[in-house]
C-alpha cells in the first residue's frame, strides 16, 4: 500500500487539490512535528491563493524529502493506490472507483484511446464496470451489484499484476 504522503503529493501533481488543501497540509505537518521554512511560509502568506501557495508547497515537498511526480506518473500512482485498496478488500469497490475517477478527473480518459475509454492506462474494464450499475434491472439490482463489485475486485487484481 502507498503511504498517505506520496498520495497527497500525487493528488497535487494530478491537479486534484485546492489552495485550502495545501494550507491544511502545511498546518497538519507542522502540528505533527515536521518542519520546513516553506510550510511556515504557507501559513504566513497573506494572499492565500494558488499562485502564492503552490510554489511554496512544491518547495516544502522537496524540503521534506519527497519527489514531485510528473502528471502522468501521478495518475498511475493514484490508479495503483485505489486499485490496491480495492484488491485488498479494504473498501467498497464502487465507492473507491468514484474516488479514483475524482482523483484523476483532469486526466483525459478519452485521449489516445485505441478501443475503449480508459484503455490508454488500462482501466477500460473498470470504467465499464463502474457504469454498468446504471444498466441493472431493478428486480435484480442487489445480485447485480454484488457481481459487479466482485468483478471490480478481480479486475483490480489483474491490473495490479499487469502494471
Amino acid at each position: 500500500m502507498s503511504s498517505p504522503e506520496p498520495i497527497f503529493i500525487a493528488r497535487y501533481a494530478a491537479g486534484g487539490l485546492s489552495t485550502e488543501d495545501l494550507v491544511e497540509y502545511a498546518d497538519r505537518k507542522l502540528m505533527e512535528g515536521a518542519y520546513s521554512d516553506y510550510l511556515v511560509a504557507i501559513l504566513d502568506e497573506t494572499a492565500k491563493n494558488w499562485d502564492a501557495i503552490s510554489p511554496l508547497f512544491e518547495l516544502a515537498v522537496r524540503d521534506l524529502g519527497y519527489a514531485m511526480p510528473s502528471f502522468e506518473k501521478a495518475i498511475l500512482q493514484l490508479v495503483r493506490h485505489h486499485l490496491e485498496l480495492i484488491a485488498a478488500g479494504e473498501v467498497d469497490p464502487l465507492f473507491e472507483l468514484s474516488v479514483l475517477w475524482r482523483d484523476i478527473k483532469r486526466f483525459d480518459l478519452h485521449k489516445d484511446v485505441k478501443h475503449y475509454v480508459g484503455d490508454s492506462i488500462g482501466v477500460e474494464t473498470l470504467y465499464g464496470l463502474y457504469f454498468a450499475v446504471d444498466d441493472l434491472d431493478d428486480s435484480k439490482r442487489d445480485a447485480g451489484m454484488q457481481k459487479i463489485k466482485s468483478e471490480i475486485v478481480a479486475e483490480s487484481e489483474r491490473w495490479l499484476e499487469n502494471h
